[in-house]
């Protein structure tokens, strides 16, 4: 059990670090006031909300598993998506108008939401006793006041440790960043498990596919998927095993156990690409990066090594090249 105090002065940090990582994410900076946290039902919650929302679910794994959300506005989702993408001015304005979350603007907030979860992870590892990983999955929106009591969605009905902190972007005032975890899985409160609920061990699952994960020596992560395809095929003809998942399918459960190495290949040095980076970084970072692009600068690169990148290799790749770069992280 943890008394609230202590996971209060957890959650502090854990904001100080998502203040610094997404100020590094977003080139402006990011600002986030001190946060206050409370022990909230469903309903209770609720009323504190009086705008259209996104809501990530947080996947918590350690000794036991559980779900968590994070949350923001609708339109402070959009300010921050908008500026990973760099929009101009005009541009997120309109898509502010008329609240107008595409997929890009989605896709770019869910990285940062996965930049957030990181945030957590590398907190907790550092101050909890426990180890807890947090998980980004899905990500949808919804109305606060359509919300039925009774259902499941968007968050189950159970008491939640409710953190916020009120957030600036550089000199624009946002509200909210929120996050709410169940009190009953740091033992705040106790709560009748209910059947199937997702708790089970996990060891099964380890013990099923630990001889495929130990085999697999080198993680490609991708936008790019020529040639990931490209490098993927040198590194298993060099009897080298290979993950390969796209930019959006990277979870910390999705990173084998035992990996070598990890290459970053993009169709283009980007934001987004530096933000997988960041991610990579959260979730593994004792795990050489190698990033794969064309165009790389003197300048980029400079940026890349901030993000955690340990090595670049100039795309389209050679043999020689992603054999060389193999043989450096895993031997020859």
């Amino acid at each position: 059990m943890i008394v609230k105090e202590r996971l209060d002065e957890i959650f502090n940090s854990s904001y100080r670090l998502i203040q610094e990582d997404l100020s590094e994410l977003l080139g402006k900076r990011l600002n986030l006031a001190e946060p206050q946290s409370e022990l909230l039902s469903k309903k209770e919650y609720l009323e504190g909300l009086d705008s259209k929302m996104i809501i990530s679910t947080i996947k918590l794994e350690g000794v036991a598993k559980d779900e968590g959300f994070l949350l923001v506005a609708l339109r402070d989702g959009i300010s921050i998506g908008g500026t990973l993408l760099m929009f101009p001015e005009d541009e997120l304005s309109d898509a502010l108008t008329n609240e107008n979350y595409d997929e890009e603007l989605e896709d770019a907030y869910g990285e940062v939401a996965n930049i957030i979860a990181g945030s957590f992870t590398t907190t907790f590892k550092e101050e909890f006793k426990e180890d807890i990983r947090f998980v980004r999955t899905e990500q949808e929106t919804f109305i606060p006041v359509e919300v039925e009591l009774s259902e499941a969605t968007p968050f189950p009905d159970r008491i939640y440790y409710a953190v916020r902190a009120p957030m600036g972007l550089d000199t624009e005032q946002l509200g909210n960043l929120y996050c709410i975890l169940p009190a009953a899985f740091f033992g705040l409160v106790e709560e009748e498990k209910l059947e199937g609920e997702a708790s089970e061990p996990v060891d099964a699952a380890l013990e099923a596919t630990g001889e495929q994960l130990q085999l697999t020596k080198i993680l490609i992560l991708t936008n790019d998927e020529k040639e990931a395809e490209f490098i993927g095929s040198v590194l298993t003809g060099s009897g080298i095993g290979v993950k390969m998942l796209g930019f959006r399918e990277l979870q910390a459960e999705s990173i084998p156990e035992g990996i070598s190495c990890i290459f970053l290949v993009m169709k283009e040095v980007s934001e987004h690409g530096f933000g997988v980076a960041i991610r990579v970084n959260a979730l593994a970072p004792n795990i050489p990066l190698v990033a794969a692009a064309p165009g790389w600068t003197k300048p980029l690169v400079m940026q890349a090594v901030r993000y955690g990148v340990g090595d670049i290799m100039l795309t389209p790749a050679d043999m020689g090249e992603v054999r060389k770069k193999a043989d450096r992280y895993i031997g020859g």
